[in-house]
């Protein structure tokens, strides 16, 4: 038998020293924790990433047929990168932008829940949100046609994470700059830049500017900036008169457009009032310039600006993400975040199927892509039948006005190249189709000559 060992006396027991002498390893135990905690982001961050790519695809894959503008990209410095890629892929523009807009798509959904994580939601409540804001019938028509609907989400999501972080007079103008730049929503959010510039931040044991201070800074800044991308071309064709070049004067208020832009979030909808809705005994609404936010920019939905309502999307998702939240338990406001996320879907796939269906050139489209063929040179006066001629197939095609008719006409005449008219016959035909053999494209179908 072995003798009995001696009593364990802590007292004098040499400690491990990475306990340093404590009974309870806390730094060991705060180091796994911390660990742990890491992990735990890191997963949800590769979650958040692998559903925004995974959307991305399935946008793509999705495109938008029919045709709702004539300008893919409005802002200047996207458009030169649009044709950068096009040459450098020989990929037609539309094409690009498709890809574009579906990349931005799957962008805007990790940026949101960042941004909502950043403000202070969970993940069982910022994931859903940002699914439900991007998803809405809205946000899935830009992410499903060759326009800058998707980076303007991005850019207002950009100024209103960098609002929310409190972050400084030179950041946010900085930010604001590329967001004037990139989209011209941001042009109408300078006033709410300007007032959350006015917040924050001032408990860092230094000396601060006052609010009033930040406020002047930020404004003037913001300002100055706007006049310099005017005079510079930056703004050029990219905002509603007479802020731009005048190109893009507003019309007649068209409340229809208004309506269907705001009824084109959905359960958004819902979730851009509920932050005001909350009684006092709850958490603090949120701050005044996120309703600045909302509200300066809808004008341009009455006066036909170029805006689609991007800005919308993530003063949306915050309200989603509040909805949600507010469940009793994690499970509660999963089956709550879930529930909206269904009703979601099954709006957007009945406006998208409403979209395709009433289509006024679905019947055009169909015919023209059975029997144009690559080499014709077709003659067009409807803005969107060229658009779908040389932005979608690349065909070449012009409108019977254009300058270089007879030129154009003379050459397809030697190279043997069918001369397509849009439309059936009539006496106001260009003279210079005079004693040519004219195919003639309508509905019905191509007449022969």
């Amino acid at each position: 038998m072995h003798a009995p060992s001696a009593p364990h006396d802590h007292g004098t027991h040499d400690h491990d020293g990475e306990h340093e002498g404590e009974l309870f390893p806390r730094v060991l135990t705060a180091k796994l924790v911390g660990e742990r905690e890491e992990q735990r982001l890191g997963r949800e961050t590769r979650q958040v990433w692998m559903v925004g790519a995974g959307l991305a695809i399935v946008a793509l894959g999705l495109p938008l047929s029919r045709v709702l503008g004539q300008t893919i990209f409005s802002a200047p410095l996207p458009r030169a990168a649009l044709g950068f890629l096009a040459e450098l892929t020989g990929a037609p523009r539309e094409r690009v932008g498709f890809a574009l807009a579906a990349v931005m798509f799957g962008l805007s959904i990790p940026l949101i829940a960042s941004t909502l994580r950043a403000v202070g939601f969970v993940q069982h409540a910022l994931l859903p949100a940002a699914l439900i804001a991007t998803l809405s019938p809205l946000g899935w028509l830009g992410a499903t046609s060759a326009t800058d609907f998707c980076l303007g989400v991005l850019v207002c999501t950009w100024l209103a994470r960098g609002l929310f972080a409190h972050s400084s007079v030179g950041r946010l103008l900085l930010v604001y700059a590329f967001g004037v730049i990139l989209h011209s929503d941001a042009v109408w959010l300078l006033p709410a830049v300007t007032l959350g510039a006015s917040t924050g931040p001032r408990d860092n044991g230094e000396e601060s500017p006052s609010r009033f201070a930040r406020a002047l800074q930020t404004g003037l800044g913001g300002i100055a900036m706007l006049i310099l991308a005017r005079f510079g071309g930056g703004l050029a064709e990219n905002l509603p008169w007479p802020l731009g070049s005048g190109s893009t004067r507003p019309g007649t208020p068209d409340l229809s457009r208004a309506l269907t832009v705001l009824g084109g979030l959905g359960i958004g909808l819902w979730g851009l009032i509920a932050p005001w809705t909350r009684g006092a005994e709850e958490v603090s609404r949120p701050p005044i310039w996120c309703l600045l936010f909302l509200i300066l920019p809808l004008p341009t939905l009455f006066i036909g600006g170029v805006s689609m309502g991007s800005w919308l999307i993530p003063i949306a998702a915050l309200g989603l993400a509040d909805l949600i939240q507010r469940g009793q338990t994690e499970t509660g406001s999963l089956r709550r975040g879930l529930m909206l996320l269904a009703v979601q879907l099954l709006l957007t796939l009945g406006l998208a199927w409403r979209w395709e269906a009433e289509d006024p050139n679905r019947a055009w489209r169909e015919i023209a892509r059975a029997q144009l063929e690559p080499a014709d040179l077709v003659i067009s006066d409807d803005p969107r039948h060229l658009y779908l001629l040389v932005e979608r197939w690349g065909l070449e095609a012009c409108v019977s006005t254009a300058p270089d008719l007879s030129d154009r006409v003379a050459r397809a005449r030697s190279a043997g190249q069918r001369i397509v008219r849009d439309g059936a016959a009539s006496a106001d035909e260009p003279a210079v189709l005079a004693g040519t053999s004219v195919f003639h494209l309508t509905e019905a179908g191509l007449s022969r000559p």
